[in-house]
């Protein structure tokens, strides 16, 4: 006795011609089933043994599967052979790290990135203060002439010694005799690097500027000028960092 909508085997291993059709039916609905997730194909993806329950007939002993064990073994290598059940299908490769000379390439390049920049950084800063005590000296020198027009000579230094000679300068442009004073109270940075009380005019660096009145060194005869100069950002006086009121390659 056979189940309606199943092949009967009339013999091992061999299907009836009639049932042909039939089974390519059902070869197909088990090809599309493996991509629709068939529990069937599930078992066959996991590497387990499909689980299929043999037909049953009343009356009568438990019937053989109806497809044989080759045909499961050849769909299973088919689906490895194109990788649907494969894991590698979906699994992504490991990130590549980077390697030790890479890291260390980097490193080096960042390194050197940063310094330039902090070079370029340095040198801008360097300038700005060197372009902004220049414009200080310019002021201090328009005071110093509004001073001399008054007094018909600069104010005097008191010696070589510029440091002394910017204390005097800084008192004199003070000064309310006259149209006096010729600076306002602020207008310049001020500091006392002799701690005497008696402040002088400051430079970009918080240093003082220097002053020496023309009688304190040799000039043409009966020539009014002084020396107004910052030593700039060495500290250091008579270098090529010094910002002065005069050109030094040129007679005074």
């Amino acid at each position: 006795m056979s189940l309606p909508g199943k092949p009967h085997r009339a013999s091992a291993g061999r299907i009836r011609p009639a049932d042909a059709a039939g089974l390519v039916g059902k070869c197909a609905a088990v090809w599309i089933g493996s991509c629709r997730g068939i529990p069937e194909h599930a078992a066959l993806c996991m590497g387990e043994e499909p689980v299929r329950k043999p037909p049953t007939v009343s009356g009568g002993p438990p019937r053989k599967p109806w497809l044989p064990r080759k045909f499961f073994d050849r769909l299973e290598a088919e689906h490895e052979a194109r990788g649907t059940c494969s894991a590698t299908a979906t699994s992504r490769p490991a990130a590549r790290g980077f390697t030790l000379v890479e890291m260390l390439v980097v490193i080096a390049i960042i390194t050197i990135l940063a310094g330039l920049v902090l070079a370029g950084v340095t040198a801008a800063r360097r300038h700005a203060k060197e372009k902004a005590a220049e414009s200080t000296i310019k002021r201090i020198e328009l005071a110093a002439t509004r001073y001399e027009t008054d007094f018909g000579d600069y104010p005097d230094s008191g010696g070589m010694d510029g440091v002394a000679g910017c204390e005097n300068l800084l008192e004199a442009l003070k000064s309310t005799a006259k149209s006096g004073p010729y600076i306002e109270g602020n207008e310049f940075r001020e500091t006392d690097s002799n701690r005497n009380g008696r402040p002088e005019i400051a430079d970009e660096w918080g240093r003082p500027f220097r002053y020496v009145h023309h009688k304190y060194y040799k000039v043409a005869p009966n020539k009014r000028t002084y020396r107004l100069f910052s030593v700039g950002a060495d500290g250091k006086e008579d270098t090529d960092d010094d910002i002065r009121n005069w050109d030094p390659r040129k007679p005074e």
